[in-house]
Order: structure tokens, then C-alpha cells, then sequence
């Protein structure tokens, strides 16, 4: 094939390749079990071994890199959610506090009652949360998981290429992101590991097969997608050099949970729920906008207002803010101020992947807080 030729290449539709393709996985499909429930995780891992037993499935060494680098963060990232969890957990006031001209009445001891019950529970709802925290922990020294996951590479190691450096496709990966050119240019802002993409890209081109590569990555320097995310097929430029590389093969991107669907189509609905879930990998600068993070910061300001003004508001006109809500109010504006103190501290990503977080939490709580003040006619 002439390389104009592959201006008009056609791809074979994914159906047709599925059976006898090389199978590549990115990162943030290793990743994402971390936030899958266990039924989802077999799935995956069941349906990856079968293929790295026929020997179509291939993990690029620079994956692995990636995934033993951030696997111990996603562990601290649900580590951090339980500890979160923990912490908001506030024991009610005493009855004896609230009321106490009422305290021969029945309804104050069976108030008082139903207290102590809940203390009770709540104690061990704590315990319980506390137990999960410390199996997290445990994963570090023994996570079957990744026993999984080496038996499976065992069999689909792709080494980086014996020809070329990482420092040389490193070199290679910046030229190419000036000129915008994919997979990998949204990443050239990042302080490490710029130039991850292309290197799996790299290793990806010397695959002499028909190449489906399964990511949750919705980054637009590798896939089309539509209004609603969904990943549509991966960028034309890509094919083409594939093509180019590879005369007569095909390349194509697909999201794990239609990969998994087309591998097995009677998984359950909570499993597709689960393969929609993007990793924590997932690209934050992407989903901000790097060149939009004052109006991020903005948004995320404009929320703490909102909410100061509701606690101003009720506690001038009721007996004042719940204390629930002020609780996760504090902890929010604690952790944001933290963020912003020991902001170098965080990569790019982590940095923004904690203010995405904070945002998101801030606009559930003032939909909470909303609610408290249509309740009081406010």
C-alpha cells in the first residue's frame, strides 16, 4: 500500500476482528478493578486470561510501568474514602442536653432509648468501616488482584521497543505534540509521564496483526466520542499510521465495557455499570480544561459562597445550620484549603483529580442543603 492510499483506508468493523485480533489493554483498564465489585473483576480477569492462553492478548511494558506506579495511589484513593466516611460519622447530641425540662416524660426515655441504640449502631457501623480500611491496607501485601494480573501478563508481555530509548521516544513524543499530532499531545503539560501514550502507541505499531486496543480513555487525541462521552471509533490519524506501519491490518478502540459485552453478551447489568466507571487514571486535565482552570476555580468558589450565605441565612432565622451539614461543610473547606497549601505536592493530575472531587462534593452538599431550605420556607 502507497501511504496516500491509507487516506481512504476503511477499518473492518470491530464484530469481524473481535475473534482473532490482538487484544491490547491500557492502564486505566488494570486500574479501574479497583473500583469494580468483585463479580466485575472475575469477569474481566476471566475473560483476559482466555485470551492471553490463545495468545491474543498483549500488555505493553510501559502499561505495567504505569500501572505499579498508580495502583498503590488507587489503593490510598478508597483508603481516604473510607477514612472520609469515618469521619463524618458524629455521635447525636444527649437528650439530656436538647430537653431536659422533659425528662420525666415517656417520649424523653424512649427518645433517650433509641439514642443509646444508635450510638450503639453507630459505633459499629464505624468498627465495620474501620475493618474495611484495614483489609485496603492489607492489599499491599496481599492483593490477589494482582496475582491475577502477573499470571495473565506471564503469558502477554509486550516489551518497549530494543530499538529505540525511552528517552528517545520521549523525544520522539514531544516533536510529535507540537504539531498536535496522536495519541498522547493532551498529556505534553503533564510533569511526568508526557509522553505515556505514545509509548504504548509505539509499542502498539509493531504488533503485526489486526490490533484492538480496549481503554477507558476518552481523551479526543485518540477516540471521536459524542455529546454524551461515549467513545465512537478511535481518531482517522491513528488508522493511518497504523495502516501505514502495518499494510492491510486494522486498528481500532474500544471502551472495556463494550469489549467485555462483545466477549461475553449475557454479563449482568451491574457489571456493565461497573465497566463504565472511568479509573481514577482517568484524564483530569482533559475533563477540566487545563486552559480553563481559573473558571474551575470559579465554580468551586462560587459554591463555598453559596453555602456560607445558606449557613448565615439559617442561622439568623432558626435555631441555626444543621449540624451534619456544617460538619462536611468544614471538612471540604479544610481539605480544599490543604489542597491549595500543598498544592506542588500533588502531580497535575492528582491536583486536579482532587479539585474535580471537592467540586463535585461541594455542589451534592449544597443540593442537600437546597432541600433543608425549601423544608423551612427559606
Amino acid at each position: 500500500m502507497e501511504n496516500w492510499e491509507a487516506y481512504f483506508y476503511q477499518p473492518k468493523p470491530i464484530e469481524e476482528l473481535i475473534d482473532s485480533a490482538v487484544i491490547v489493554i491500557d492502564t486505566n483498564v488494570l486500574l479501574a478493578a479497583y473500583q469494580w465489585r468483585e463479580l466485575t473483576v472475575k469477569e474481566v480477569t476471566r475473560a483476559l486470561e482466555n485470551l492471553a492462553e490463545e495468545g491474543r492478548l498483549k500488555v505493553p511494558e510501559h502499561v505495567l510501568y504505569e500501572f505499579a506506579k498508580n495502583r498503590p495511589r488507587e489503593i490510598m484513593y478508597r483508603i481516604n474514602d473510607v477514612e472520609e466516611a469515618i469521619s463524618r460519622l458524629q455521635s447525636p447530641k444527649k437528650i439530656k442536653e436538647m430537653v431536659p425540662i422533659l425528662e420525666g416524660k415517656d417520649s424523653f426515655k424512649k427518645t433517650e432509648e433509641l439514642s443509646k441504640s444508635y450510638v450503639n449502631s453507630l459505633n459499629e457501623y464505624k468498627e465495620s468501616l474501620k475493618g474495611l480500611r484495614d483489609d485496603l491496607k492489607d492489599l499491599f501485601e496481599n492483593d490477589p488482584y494482582l496475582n491475577a494480573v502477573k499470571k495473565i501478563v506471564s503469558k502477554s508481555y509486550l516489551p518497549n521497543s530494543e530499538s529505540k530509548s525511552i528517552e528517545d521516544l520521549t523525544k520522539i513524543a514531544n516533536e510529535r505534540y507540537k504539531l498536535k499530532v496522536p495519541p498522547g499531545y493532551k498529556d505534553s503539560s503533564k510533569d511526568d509521564n508526557n509522553a505515556g501514550d505514545f509509548i504504548i502507541w509505539h509499542s502498539i505499531l509493531s504488533l503485526k496483526n489486526d490490533v484492538i486496543f480496549v481503554s477507558g480513555d476518552k481523551k479526543e487525541d485518540w477516540v471521536y466520542y459524542d455529546k454524551k462521552g461515549n467513545p465512537v471509533n478511535a481518531r482517522r490519524e491513528l488508522i493511518e499510521e497504523f495502516v501505514i506501519a502495518n499494510p492491510g491490518l486494522n486498528f481500532t478502540h474500544i471502551s472495556p465495557k463494550d469489549f467485555i459485552t462483545l466477549m461475553n453478551p449475557n454479563i449482568s447489568d451491574e457489571i456493565k455499570s461497573d465497566l463504565s466507571i472511568q479509573s481514577s487514571d482517568s484524564n483530569y486535565s482533559s475533563m477540566i480544561g487545563v486552559n480553563d482552570i481559573e473558571i474551575f476555580y470559579q465554580k468551586i468558589y462560587s459554591l463555598f459562597n453559596k453555602i456560607e450565605q445558606s449557613i448565615n441565612l439559617m442561622n439568623e432565622k432558626s435555631n441555626g445550620f444543621p449540624e451534619e451539614l456544617l460538619n462536611e461543610y468544614q471538612i471540604l473547606s479544610k481539605n480544599f484549603n490543604i489542597l491549595l497549601e500543598y498544592k506542588e505536592v500533588f502531580g497535575e493530575e492528582d491536583y486536579l483529580k482532587k479539585l474535580w472531587e471537592i467540586k463535585n462534593s461541594l455542589s451534592a452538599l449544597m443540593i442537600r442543603i437546597n432541600i433543608v431550605l425549601r423544608k423551612n420556607n427559606y
